[in-house]
């Protein structure tokens, strides 16, 4: 029988042979008894359960544990608790012998019906629960015992895995070898188009001399070889097993350039700019002052010892190119590797290197960095202040980037003052609102070095220390340039391999690279150059340019610019961070001793995480609220919980006044924002508060694992969960749970569950509010108020925090015709009722001194008067938390209006290497369900127009993001690739509708009855006229793809004319989004 179904595909890729139970039994069995049993295994008599079971329980296991004839059909009579102990005496017995010949002493069984038992002097022993076992015991695996016999059933759970199903294509595994225990198989890749590489084409003449890889075009990066992966691999194995890395696997890793602290001239304060302290080129010829004299013979000697960190490969030392070569910030400092490889004569080939790198060091001792710096990025604080420290609420809005959110409020509402907000109102306009949306940037983009400046410093670094004649020729000086410009300029998760950054390199042009006649070189001359210049490359990339960086520039990314990478001088850096330092170690932190600050040194090597450490406290605080969800109140963690609020007050409200909104009362809204709520929270209080809500003895922690596969890979995911520990629920009734709410996911119990005692859970609780310690410039500080930010339990703590002052402050919104919602520290409150409403406001502007609960009153908004900032009475769109909220029938759709003019480039990651085409259709993939949440699509809670805007401007934004996308592979490739982009456009718009209607499907839905009442005709309509409006924005770049979306049956039939007159106002409302994000110019 066929299997169907993901999770089948993804175990056929971890085992030999994968069929359902009923299958392999008679497969398995031999041939006298197969006749028999084949008419007997399932019966039309027998429960849906048990047929459910033979027929949908998959068996994975290897072609030998499959062959055919091998089992006899033996009716022994033994029950399944018999069979299950023989099986596990065999199975420990095996791992005991085998440990013991192979010097281990405690070894552990592969089979998941050992895990909790031990055997010792012939006796197995329980010392856990095991699920698996239990689950086993059934009377549907008895009735199957008694149709198969004791041999067939201890096959099965000896020498199988074995899957039951679940439901949604979900299984649970019972048997055999945990597939999370395994490392992932490589999914197959069928033959796709190919796919660019993102490096512009380079014209040569000489196109044999450019630097390739081999076997891989200079033009375009292959998708993949299109041969599948060994279906019977349990271990990923490499492409280049054994062999050298090709440049195209190589990245820099740029994430040595982010948060680097400031590196000091040795015995000073004095920050280093240039090259660190600490760099080779700094150990051999410190720059300017500290320059030793000269001393032709210690230079040459020193060019020599240099050579090695350039060169390695051509001394035989350890190196990226090497298949398992370690990480590349090891080869910063190659002194051990090199005292091993002892003395050794420079190859021949490099004497003319050995020359110039001569020159580089004494350029390198000449170099002025610091007025190079100056010159190239000038210090971005006012001149007239630049001895003083900046004013501290530019420094507040540095670290929290409120500024950012602003967007959603009109240029005059920041002017007021603070006394003027509580008693005026400023009316917000959608012209105020858009325009805000588009030039609001936070204050600390004011002190950034653009990447304009750093990429003209690290220019004319390299100007003056890097000879001229080491590139060659102009054209490789600039091709170099261009990959440090990318190395700059890339976003935050994107990569840069070695590949990309030789692209049109030549290295004939590197007349240091010449041993001989170089008219007629043979191949392996070229081959010969190729490996010194990927050499020479990859050491002034990730052994200068970085290291140049990381020291002269403190570098970060922001919330509010995404992905973009941002530059500080580590000078400014200092200065701006310094009375903000102040104010926290003044307000927030209290200096203490250092000597009473107990730093846990690292076990084993590893430093386990607090995030680690508090997973206990986290699942045991979750499993509270999700018992007893009152003691959250009106918080919701994501958009689950606001959808569910809101269309519970929906449906109070249309049993009340009935289904048409216009016979409604008018709708009141409430918007405020708790000042820095972390940071003010009471500790003492949220510790008393801690011992309500914990509230069982003893916990235990499930653990279990998840296999499921994306677009490109197998994932692992492994989950814990909290449960009281004397009533634990069974693992299989846990799973068919989760199975509800997903699909196609394989879940694995890992048995061996940990528990937490309730008075341990409350102490590192408490430990961990208020023993919070940083240490800032050799000092320590400890927190005194406030939680920590980041850790695992935050958000949590918070909501429980506010959820109390809810309880016992804000009576006023308890009423059925009232609903409040709380996002950690933003709330809305919605009501009928206008004097509540503004009882409400009162309330939180008067604030909650015995909570540390007081409000932003610049952030307040409300749609009548009395607000600081009151919502024009002719909007009916009220924001909140990037929603859009209908005043008049709580439609909810994306606020757009606060992404920037820069969102679409900035919040882009871009794949540069192998399988860019595979990256880019996943990429796509996962852009157009990201607002597929029901959320956005319930036609019960939103109108159907809503909800047809909600899926036009996603496809707009998909399109737009789209072509930003494509625009970095360039339009020769671009337009050398219309039918792949034109298949992934139509496969992201397919997807996009079948993610919608599974969200009707989902639990959440479910649940209130939410409708996805959408055409699968107009959803198809809209996605081509979203893609088609953005691309022909750049009609000549897209004229074949434009013509491919013009003939498709959804633009080119009688109903699209229909549709374009229908919708019309949706088409003018998405031609505002693209004005928004500045897509009339891109």
């Amino acid at each position: 029988m066929a299997l169907a179904g993901t999770s089948s595909s993804v175990l056929q890729l971890y085992y030999p042979h994968v069929s359902n139970l009923s299958d392999f039994i008679l497969l398995t069995l031999r041939d006298e008894d197969k006749e028999g049993l084949a008419n007997n295994l399932v019966l039309d008599s027998d429960s849906e359960n048990y047929q459910k079971l033979v027929n949908g329980t998959l068996i994975g296991c290897s072609l030998n544990a499959a062959a055919p004839n091998r089992v006899s059909l033996d009716l022994l009579g033994n029950d399944m608790g018999s069979i299950i102990s023989t099986v596990q005496k065999q199975a420990l017995k095996r791992t005991w012998s085998w440990g013991n010949n192979n010097g281990k002493t405690k070894p552990k069984s592969s089979n998941m019906l050992t895990y909790g038992y031990t055997y010792r002097g012939n006796e197995l022993k329980n010392d856990t629960f095991n699920t698996n076992v239990t689950a086993l015991h059934n009377t549907h695996w008895e009735e199957l015992l008694k149709r198969v016999g004791t041999d067939m059933m201890t096959h099965l759970l000896t020498n199988t895995s074995i899957f039951v199903p679940l439901g949604n294509d979900c299984f649970c595994q019972l048997s055999g070898q945990p597939i999370v225990h395994t490392r992932p198989p490589v999914v197959p890749i069928a033959p796709t188009p190919r796919a660019p590489s993102t490096t512009p084409p380079v014209i040569r003449k000489r196109t044999n001399e450019t630097i390739v890889d081999p076997g891989r075009s200079a033009k375009r990066l292959k998708l993949s070889n299109g041969l599948p992966t060994r279906p019977n691999s349990f271990e990923r194995s490499s492409p280049h097993a054994g062999e050298k890395r090709t440049p195209v696997e190589i990245n820099f890793e740029r994430v040595r350039l982010f948060y680097a602290r400031p590196s000091f001239l040795p015995h000073t304060r004095t920050i280093a700019v240039g090259l660190p302290p600490k760099h080779v080129f700094n150990i051999f010829r410190p720059p300017v002052k500290h320059s030793r004299a000269n001393d032709q013979s210690a230079q040459m000697e020193d060019a020599r010892h240099l050579a090695k960190y350039v060169f390695p490969r051509q001394y035989g030392l350890p190196s990226v190119f090497d298949a398992r070569g370690s990480s590349s910030s090891g080869y910063m400092d190659r002194e051990d590797d090199i005292k091993k490889l002892g003395p050794h004569k420079t190859p021949k080939r490099l004497k003319q290197a050995v020359d110039l790198l001569e020159k580089s060091l004494w350029h390198h001792g000449k170099c002025r960095y610091k007025l190079l710096r100056n010159l190239a990025c000038p210090s971005k604080l006012p001149r007239q202040q630049d001895r003083r420290p900046v004013d501290s609420s530019i420094l507040l809005e540095l670290i929290s980037e409120d500024s950012i959110h602003l967007s959603q409020l009109p240029p005059t509402a920041t002017s007021f003052s603070s006394a003027d907000r509580t008693t005026s109102s400023s009316h917000l306009n959608p012209t105020q609102t858009s325009t805000m949306a588009r030039k609001a940037k936070p204050r600390f983009a004011e002190f950034v070095c653009t990447h304009v400046e750093v990429f003209r410093y690290v220019v004319l670094v390299t100007k003056a220390v890097v000879p001229q004649r080491m590139w060659g020729s102009a054209h490789n000086f600039s091709i170099a340039m261009k990959a440090v410009k990318d190395i700059i300029s890339t976003r935050r998760y994107e990569t840069i391999t070695l590949h990309n950054a030789l692209q049109g390199f030549c290295s004939m042009e590197c007349k240091w690279l010449d041993v001989g006649d170089t008219k007629h070189a043979p191949p392996s001359e070229h081959a010969k150059r190729r490996e010194i210049i990927e050499e020479f490359m990859y050491w002034y990339i990730s052994c200068f340019v970085i290291p140049l960086l990381r020291t002269t520039f403190y570098i970060t990314e922001s919330s509010a610019f995404r992905n973009r990478i941002l530059y500080f001088r580590q000078d400014d850096w200092d200065t701006l961070c310094a009375p903000l330092i102040e104010r926290l170690t003044s307000v927030t932190f209290t200096q203490v001793d250092g000597r009473k600050v107990e730093e846990v040194p690292a076990a084993g090597g590893y430093q386990q995480s607090i995030n680690d450490i508090l997973q206990a406290a986290f699942q045991i605080l979750t499993y509270e609220k999700d018992m007893r969800p009152e003691l959250l109140g009106s918080s919701v963690l994501g958009q689950n919980g606001i959808y569910g609020l809101l269309k519970d007050y929906k449906l109070r409200l249309q049993a009340r006044y009935g289904v048409h909104e216009a016979t409604w009362p008018k709708l009141y809204f409430v918007k405020v924002d708790v000042q820095a709520c972390f940071d003010t929270i009471e500790q003492t209080k949220l510790l008393r508060l801690l011992r309500d809500i914990i509230s069982e003895d003893e916990y235990s922690i499930i653990r279990y694992g998840e296999v499921t596969q994306t677009t490109d890979k197998i994932k692992r995911t492994f989950h814990k969960k909290a449960c009281p520990a004397d009533d634990p629920p069974h693992f299989l009734k846990l799973a068919k749970d989760l199975a509800h709410t997903l699909r196609s996911s394989i879940f694995v119990d890992q048995v061996n569950y940990p528990t937490e005692k309730r008075h341990s859970v409350l102490e590192l609780l408490e430990e961990h509010i208020t023993e919070n310690y940083v240490k800032i410039g050799g000092v320590y500080y400890q927190q005194i108020v406030g939680i920590p930010q980041g850790s695992v339990c935050s958000s949590l703590l918070c909501s429980y925090f506010y959820a109390d002052l809810e309880r016992k402050r804000l009576h006023v919104t308890k009423d059925p015709e009232s609903a409040l919602l709380r996002l950690i520290d933003d709330y809305l409150f919605i009501t009928t009722d206008l004097e509540k409403a503004r009882t409400f406001l009162k309330i939180m502007q008067d604030g909650h001194p015995d909570y540390g609960c007081f409000i932003s009153q610049e952030k307040t908004l409300t749609n009548f008067e009395g607000g600081a900032l009151v919502l024009d009475s002719y909007l009916d769109k009220f924001p909140w938390c990037g929603l859009f909220i209908n005043t008049k029938d709580l439609s909810v759709s994306t606020d757009y209006t606060r992404f920037h003019e820069s969102y679409l480039s900035d919040s882009l990651t871009v794949h540069r290497g192998k399988n860019a085409g595979k990256a880019f259709v996943h990429k796509i993939l996962q852009l157009s369900k990201a607002k597929s949440h029901i959320i956005y699509c319930d036609t019960s809670l939103s109108s159907q127009r809503t909800v047809y805007l909600n899926i036009y401007q996603n496809f707009l934004l998909v399109a737009m993001k789209t072509q930003r996308y494509l625009r970095s592979w360039g339009r020769g490739r671009v337009q050398r690739n219309t039918t792949f982009i034109h298949r992934t456009i139509q496969h992201a718009i397919r997807y996009t509708y079948a993610a919608i209607r599974s969200k009707e499907k989902g639990q959440t839905a479910s649940k209130r009855g939410g409708k996805v009442n959408i055409k699968k005709a107009i959803v198809l309509w809209l996605g081509m006229s979203a893609f088609h409006q953005v691309l022909s924005v750049k009609p000549s770049a897209y004229s074949e793809v434009l013509q491919m979306i013009a003939r498709e049956p959804a633009m080119s039939s009688g109903k699209s004319r229909g549709y374009k007159s229908q919708f019309r106002d949706i088409l003018q409302e998405g031609s505002q989004l693209m004005e928004i994000l500045s897509y009339s110019h891109p």
